[in-house]
């Protein structure tokens, strides 16, 4: 539920993220995971920050088979929900106005609304999400362009995930959307079910 929160990925890419994709060793701080993005089947890389690289850690401890979300019940696979957790959560939060049930389109929705917040574009929102395609031929994306693609969005990753945390950077004020540009914001997101 954190790594949904803290990329504003969806449910699926990151449930079926593998080990293989994640490099947490990286030289000169570029740690980073791929995974395949479930929508456009193209490859994307996503920078490992701070509060992600914990998760990244305790998971590698507890590891069982080739999936960083391994399932308890089958033999080498990803959990295919977390419909449990979820429940979980919101029984442990149920005084909640604006999302009284909080899933995973809240989560993606929290980590876009707060980058916008944050003065980010709907454009660069899409990149950092995975919502469009960065570049005009991703089906033979190499690892150095998903490394590539994870460095150019370390910086907003890293603003978003410590906002998220809420730990705002001095040069940033958090502040409310304006009705008018919330509405546009709900449509992009909501396009194609996203």
């Amino acid at each position: 539920i954190a790594l949904e929160l803290l990329t504003g990925l969806r449910k699926r890419e990151v449930l079926g993220l593998r080990w293989e994709d994640v490099h947490l060793d990286e030289p000169d701080g570029k740690e980073h995971f791929k995974f395949i993005k479930s929508k456009q089947q193209e490859a994307m890389g996503v920078p490992i920050t701070g509060p992600m690289k914990g998760i990244f850690e305790r998971r590698l401890e507890d590891r069982k088979n080739d999936y960083v979300f391994s399932s308890p019940k089958k033999v080498n696979a990803p959990i295919d929900n977390e419909r449990g957790a979820m429940d979980t959560l919101n029984k442990l939060m149920p005084t909640l106005k604006s999302a009284p049930k909080i899933g995973s389109q809240v989560l993606r929705k929290t980590f876009a609304t707060a980058a916008y917040s944050l003065g980010y574009s709907l454009e660069q929102i899409g990149l950092f999400t995975g919502h469009t395609s960065a570049i005009a031929n991703t089906k033979v994306a190499t690892q150095a362009y998903v490394t590539r693609q994870a460095e150019s969005h370390r910086s907003g990753f890293e603003t978003i995930n410590f906002a998220l945390m809420g730990d705002v950077p001095d040069e940033f004020y958090l502040q409310a959307i304006p009705q008018d540009e919330a509405d546009d914001f709900d449509e992009y997101m909501e396009e194609d079910g996203n």
